[in-house]
């Protein structure tokens, strides 16, 4: 009786360690498998972005700043500078940012841009001029006013004029200051942020691929 006992217990161990192994085996089996998917997953990503990247660049200047930074700069203005409306630049990384530009012959001496989406109505943070990135000044007998939103604080516009449909009309309003001045945002503006903001993607993820 004790043997068959014991012989029972060294099968129920033995079964026991089968099914252990079963199990790992199983678990690396499926690892495997899920780390296979998101390779392959990258690899199909990598190749689209490739492509949209060729046709995407053509609508951008490449330069670099004083400092050697290389960024992108969408064609889309024939002066960069002075026409009013809303633009972004896309750094080599795929850090990017909002930029509103005021030229005309009333002293806004604005802070901050509300915009109307749709139906939807988005406020930026109120941002100081004492910011060397921030100017006003004259130019060709007219008012510039430049202001860069750093941070989060175009609080959600960028995002939703890049999320915008194409039959929404985005009003920009120049607020804040002295007096307000508001414009109907170009097509073209909205189509270069729109392009401006995939290509900070496809840069964002090339990025990430070469840290990992």
């Amino acid at each position: 009786m004790k043997r068959v006992f014991l012989a029972l217990q060294v099968l129920f161990s033995f079964l026991f360690v089968m099914s252990c192994t079963n199990k790992e085996s199983n678990n690396n089996s499926i690892s495997q498998t899920n780390n296979e998917s998101v390779d392959s997953a990258m690899a199909i990503q990598l190749k689209i972005d490739s492509v949209r990247f060729d046709e995407l660049v053509l609508n951008f200047d490449y330069r670099e700043d004083n400092y050697n930074n290389a960024y992108y700069r969408h064609k889309s203005k024939k002066n960069y500078l002075t026409e009013t409306g809303l633009t972004s630049i896309v750094w080599s990384d795929g850090f990017t940012h909002l930029t509103d530009r005021y030229l005309g012959t009333e002293n806004l001496s604005h802070t901050k841009i509300r915009v109307q989406v749709g139906e939807k109505i988005y406020v930026s943070n109120e941002v100081s001029l004492k910011n060397s990135l921030n100017f006003q000044t004259h130019y060709d007998g007219e008012n510039l006013e430049v202001i860069d939103y750093f941070n989060g604080d175009d609080r959600g516009i960028y995002m939703a004029i890049v999320e915008s449909k194409e039959d929404d009309i985005i009003k920009v309003c120049f607020t804040g200051g002295k007096l307000e001045k508001e414009i109907v945002l170009s097509k073209t503006d909205i189509i270069a942020l729109k392009e401006s903001n995939e290509l900070s993607e496809i840069l964002k993820r090339r990025d990430k691929i070469k840290e990992e």
